[in-house]
Parts: C-alpha cells; sequence; structure tokens
C-alpha cells in the first residue's frame, strides 16, 4: 500500500473515530440531561400534590411545570401550565395513554395546543396514579435540553470539520514534503537505470530525511560515474595497447613467414643469402 493510501486510511480512521466519539459525547450528555429533568420531576410531583390547591398564590415556584389530574370519571383538569391555563400547550397523551402511563417511570411526549394541533415541543412526562383510576400527571418542557444538544451538536461539527480540515492539510503537507520528492527519486532511478550515468535526483527540502537522502543518492552517483569514466578509459588504453601489441607483433611475424616462403620456395639457394635471411629474421624477432 502506497504513502497515499495510507494517509487515507488513517484519516479515514480518524473521522470515525471523531464521530463515534462525537455520538458517544452527545448521547452521555443528552442522558445525563434527561436525568436531570427526571429528578426535577420526581422531586416536584410530591411538591404539586401537597402545594397545589386554590388560589394565584399555589403557582410559584412552577414556571415551567405543567400539572394535570385526570379524574376516576374522565374528565381532565389542568392544575398548571407555563403559559394559559385555559388553552395550553400540554403533553400529546390522551386519558388512557396517561392512565396507562401510571407507573412512576418518566417518558418523553410530543406536545399539542389548545386546538389539538401539534407544536414542535417536546415534553418529559412522569404520571402518578391510584387504583381508582385517577391520576396525576407533571410534565417539564425538552427545550433547554434540546438547546443545549442543538448548541453541542453544532460545536461537535464544527469541531470535526476543523480537525479534518487541519489534519488535510498536514496530509497534504506530508504528501507534498515526502511523497512527491520520492517520486522524483523513482524517475530518477529509472533514467539512471537506463544507462544515464550524468541525471541526478532532484534536490528536495534541506534537512529532512529525504533531503538528506537526495543529497546522499547524488554523492553516491557522482562516484558511480566517476568510476565508470576510471573504467572506460582504462578499456580504451587496454584496447589501444593490444591494438599497439598486435602491429608490433604482425611485423616480425610477417617478415620470419617471408623469408620462410622463400626459402621453401628455393630462393636462398646461395649459403650467403641464407644466413642473410636468417640474420634478418633473428633482428625482427629480438625487435
Amino acid at each position: 500500500m502506497s504513502l497515499r493510501a495510507r494517509l487515507l486510511v488513517a484519516m479515514t480512521v480518524i473521522a470515525v473515530v471523531l464521530v463515534t466519539a462525537a455520538f458517544a459525547v452527545t448521547r452521555a450528555t443528552r442522558d445525563n440531561l434527561v436525568d436531570r429533568v427526571d429528578d426535577e420531576l420526581k422531586a416536584s410531583i410530591g411538591r404539586v400534590e401537597e402545594d397545589l390547591g386554590p388560589g394565584p398564590g399555589s403557582r410559584r415556584g412552577f414556571s415551567e411545570l405543567y400539572a394535570e389530574v385526570v379524574t376516576r370519571r374522565g374528565a381532565r383538569v389542568v392544575l398548571l401550565a407555563p403559559e394559559n391555563l385555559d388553552a395550553p400547550i400540554r403533553p400529546d397523551l390522551d386519558i388512557d395513554e396517561i392512565r396507562a402511563a401510571a407507573n412512576d417511570e418518566s417518558f418523553t411526549s410530543g406536545a399539542i395546543d389548545g386546538s389539538g394541533a401539534s407544536v414542535s415541543k417536546r415534553f418529559r412526562v412522569l404520571v402518578a396514579g391510584d387504583r381508582s383510576g385517577a391520576a396525576l400527571m407533571i410534565a417539564l418542557p425538552l427545550d433547554q435540553v434540546d438547546a443545549s444538544m442543538s448548541r453541542l451538536i453544532t460545536l461537535e461539527v464544527i469541531v470535526t470539520i476543523v480537525v479534518l480540515g487541519v489534519l488535510a492539510l498536514v496530509a497534504w503537507w506530508v504528501v507534498r514534503l515526502g511523497i512527491r520528492p520520492v517520486k522524483q527519486m523513482a524517475t530518477a532511478a529509472s533514467a539512471i537505470g537506463a544507462g544515464d550515468l550524468s541525471h541526478r535526483v532532484p534536490e528536495a527540502t534541506a534537512g529532512t530525511e529525504v533531503g538528506d537522502l537526495g543529497v546522499a543518492l547524488n554523492n553516491m552517483l557522482g562516484q558511480i560515474e566517476t568510476s565508470f569514466d576510471n573504467q572506460r578509459r582504462s578499456e580504451e588504453r587496454l584496447r589501444q595497447f593490444v591494438a599497439d601489441a598486435s602491429h608490433e607483433l604482425r611485423t616480425p611475424v610477417a617478415t620470419v613467414r617471408g623469408y620462410a616462403e622463400l626459402y621453401r620456395s628455393g630462393g636462398l639457394d646461395d649459403p650467403s643469402q641464407l644466413d642473410e635471411a636468417m640474420r634478418r629474421s633473428e633482428q625482427e624477432a629480438i625487435r
């Protein structure tokens, strides 16, 4: 796997880790905030049963709390509403659902307005009931929880984008600083392998591993080129020597051969001529 591919895989893994961590943080934060709302509901239901009664003073301290009683005959009486007692925004639950939820366990519900139309709001609901069928439902809006989660998610998205952007810049810098010079070195090595010993590796950024490698390769290539030049000159001198030696050897050999052929053909019958031929053959051999 190439370095570029490994960087891409590493960035993908980091992105997955960041998204997973953001999801885990979001889930943990949401659960913590909802747990706080649940604790507040549990603490408020006793106060509602004790403190809420007729008169305007009974609603102090419950500015966000919605409270409703379902009587054993099925009548719904709104005890407390954050906005308007006559047409309040309330949990989207009918009487049967309220009675079925009377198990002292909190849950999340949608919301409707006074006309029964759905609204973009959520409640955390807790219902307490008795055996007669009456039930007390209290609910707290999750507006603050939703707003906090929205801010957290926005922050996580921004942080994730910034981190991935920084990682992309670092990866680009690594590719530019490391991979591109290595590819240039590979191209140079191919040219050198094809026989061009004068080719050199392009200079990279000084002080980096790739730059130091390029300097070392260029020094090595210079020494190799010098060695090949010395070897070529030695081979040329050897060829010249062999050519000169061959020429020097051919001349006396040709002379000796000529006198031998002359003697064989009967051209050296005179003893003085034979002696002269032998003398000159000996001189050529000594040379």
